[in-house]
């Protein structure tokens, strides 16, 4: 008696068709589901996500757009995730560092040269590899630079 005509015993004894069964059981979940909706769970200023926590979702959110978007959308997607992970990191104190201009002994760290001609752009930064970063003011990692060098 198990093809899919056959009746099954309800909690009341009485017998419901499969079919029957599966409305009851859908109409069960939805109660269930409306008991535990977001709307009925109470929010407290102590069980609230930090700042930082509701900025990491919206972080994954970006990711998650990324990973199933086009090429042109997923340099967008990681341009404003980049731009975002250094505002979550500066709700944490911790300033990038990104800096361009002359080049700075005492936060940057040379990892490349690049060749110039013009005297102007001697010891100036050509481009960054790697941010450094500051926590509360001091340096946690030095910005890794590629510096421009004058030959003669």
């Amino acid at each position: 008696m198990d093809d899919e005509n056959s009746s099954t015993p309800s909690s009341t004894g009485n017998f419901i068709s499969p079919s029957q069964e599966n409305i009851k059981l859908a109409h069960m979940t939805e109660a269930v589901v409306k008991q535990k909706s977001p709307s009925s769970i109470a929010v407290t200023p102590e069980s609230k996500p930090s700042s930082t926590a509701m900025e990491l979702i919206k972080l994954r959110d970006w990711v998650l757009l990324a990973q199933s978007s086009s090429t042109s959308l997923t340099t967008e997607a990681l341009s404003e995730i980049y731009k975002r992970l250094g505002h979550t990191l500066e709700l944490e104190d911790i300033t990038p560092l990104e800096m361009t201009g002359k080049f700075n002994y005492d936060q940057q760290q040379v990892v490349d040269t690049k060749v110039t001609h013009d005297p102007e752009l001697e010891e100036t930064i050509c481009s960054t590899v790697r941010p450094g970063y500051l926590f509360d003011g001091k340096l946690i990692r030095p910005q890794e630079v590629t510096v421009y060098i004058m030959i003669d």
